[in-house]
């Protein structure tokens, strides 16, 4: 863990939607150096969805295109229930993201300073 990180992000759930099985391990050997918990990793939408009804995560890492699909739907199961979420892409244009273009995103790969900035800001995001 890193001394910008300290508390701030330890003990917070995520939970992360990737399709590349690689990717979601990689996010969660991160966010576990960042003090998170990943409470499930997961590579469909409609799991996430799922997930959703029982769990409630303090903040989402979010591909774009999950498997083919795109994720705005689970973008805006997560604006309605207020939880907090960012999109973690290898698509480099916003224009990609349309009316979410204005909401946090990543691009891939992703380092592990960048990552730990990100989310230090999405929780502090009123």
């Amino acid at each position: 863990m890193t001394e910008s990180s300290g508390p701030r992000l330890t003990g917070l759930r995520a939970v992360i939607v990737e399709d590349e099985v690689l990717i979601g391990i990689f996010l969660a050997e991160l966010l576990a150096e960042l003090g998170c918990n990943v409470i499930a990793n997961v590579t469909r939408v409609s799991k996430a969805l799922e997930l959703l009804e029982k769990e409630r995560p303090d903040f989402v890492l979010l591909d774009v295109n999950v498997g083919g699909e795109m994720s705005y739907s689970l973008a805006d199961a997560l604006i309605e229930r207020g939880i907090r979420f960012l999109f973690v892409t290898g698509y480099n244009s916003p224009s990609l993201l349309g009316k979410y273009k204005d909401y946090p995103r990543l691009e891939k790969p992703v380092a592990f300073q960048e990552l730990n900035d990100a989310l230090l800001e999405l929780m502090q995001a009123p």
